[in-house]
């Protein structure tokens, strides 16, 4: 009995190992101005500015202002509101990866910030890393490069309160795994055996957000995930997330 009982625990534990993602690696000179809330943490390094033209960065939920600087590493939270002024002048380097410690539950989950620290050994490291020829070795040293950045700036509490989202632990694995246009709030509690009404109050109250933000965060993420795919079309991704039309799947993804 006490052989079975440190045998569940442990697989209980496996279960819970935080599994990283990276969505995304690239380069980027442009220019533009727009608002962003990514449902995925983003690394910058900036490689090349100009004092005179900087591109400029601001949170509107806490009103600040940041500059990009040569050399200077910038982390953004997941699903943190955030309004970019690229000039051409700027040049940076962008790694977008999740860490999440359940499916959809991001390790900085809530956080919503964004953290800068100068440091030009890292940036050249980073250099060398996106110049590397193997991509298999080029995605590593990104993986590695995220990690070592986003460890600079751990939570100190998580804002969920885990004994009542430890209840939707296999519907989080669920949404994962089968998220796509037609699953919605009726099916997630019918899945749980509960009532609309008191599903909803219990998973709001669970992960401070209503069933339909996640559903509709998850799927966003799991489009964008699909449209890195330089093979993947609009069409393509449509279909593969059972949207009625190309046309409803573009309005989804724009809003």
């Amino acid at each position: 009995m006490t052989s079975r009982k440190q045998d569940s625990v442990v697989r209980t534990d496996i279960r819970q190992q935080p599994v990283f993602t990276l969505v995304d690696a690239f380069e980027e000179t442009i220019a533009y101005t727009r608002s962003f809330n990514l449902p995925f943490n983003m690394v910058a390094i900036c490689t090349e500015e100009d004092p005179d033209s900087p591109s400029e960065i601001w949170l509107p939920e806490r009103d600040k202002h940041m500059y990009f600087r040569k050399n200077g590493i910038y982390f953004t939270t997941c699903n943190t509101p955030i309004r970019l002024r690229y000039t051409r002048a700027n040049t940076h380097l962008a790694i977008h990866f999740q860490y999440e410690i359940l499916p959809g539950i991001d390790l900085f989950y809530g956080i919503r910030n964004r953290f800068h620290f100068m440091d030009p050994g890292l940036a050249g490291e980073v250099r060398k890393s996106f110049a590397e020829p193997d991509p298999v070795i080029r995605l590593a040293r990104c993986q590695q490069i995220a990690l070592q950045v986003a460890m600079r700036f751990p939570p100190e509490k998580s804002p969920l309160d885990f004994r009542n989202v430890k209840i939707f632990e296999e519907l989080l694995y669920f949404v994962r795994n089968k998220v796509d246009a037609q699953v919605n709030v009726q099916r997630l509690s019918a899945r749980m055996g509960w009532s609309e009404g008191y599903f909803h109050r219990r998973f709001s109250d669970a992960f401070r957000m209503t069933p339909k933000d996640f559903l509709e965060r998850a799927l966003f993420a799991k489009a964008a995930r699909l449209l890195a795919d330089p093979e993947m079309n609009v069409k393509q991704a449509a279909a593969e997330l059972a949207f009625s039309s190309q046309y409803n799947f573009s309005r989804f993804f724009k809003r």
